[in-house]
């Protein structure tokens, strides 16, 4: 049918580009200091409105839900509402953290059902991936 959305050929898709992240290139262990400003607007862009629904696993599908997912307390999703780019200062405290990783970010995205979220920076991750990777000192 003409104008409609083929989610389930969009997950496959935007699934197979993370896939080679993580299979091929090993990206998902990276930190999330990795992610330029770019890609954090980006998904600021997406999360920082407050979502009117809520997943099937409990969570909303926003800046909060993904708040909620990288482990922080309800105290600190309170704090986060009042901040500006709500995205941005959850990435960057997340990053600070043990599993600030790209794989738990994307992995969360996906328990949000985000998939827009997941295709719009996995061009990007690989690219901040590929210039950390290569300018990374080599230990013998």
């Amino acid at each position: 049918m003409k104008g409609t959305l083929n989610i389930e050929s969009m997950t496959k898709s935007s699934n197979k580009m993370v896939d080679g992240l993580d299979s091929q290139n090993g990206y998902f262990c990276l930190p999330l200091k990795v992610l330029g400003h770019s890609t954090c607007k980006l998904l600021s862009n997406h999360l920082d409105d407050p979502a009117d629904i809520v997943t099937e696993n409990g969570l909303t599908p926003d800046v909060f839900g993904l708040a909620e997912l990288a482990g922080f307390d309800s105290s600190y999703v309170r704090r986060l509402a009042s901040k500006p780019e709500k995205t941005i200062a959850l990435l960057d405290a997340w990053s600070r953290k043990p599993d600030g990783t790209i794989g738990k970010l994307l992995t969360s995205l996906d328990t949000l059902g985000r998939l827009d979220c997941k295709t719009d920076i996995t061009p990007s991750i690989g690219t901040y991936s590929q210039h950390v990777l290569f300018t990374m000192p080599v230990f013998i």
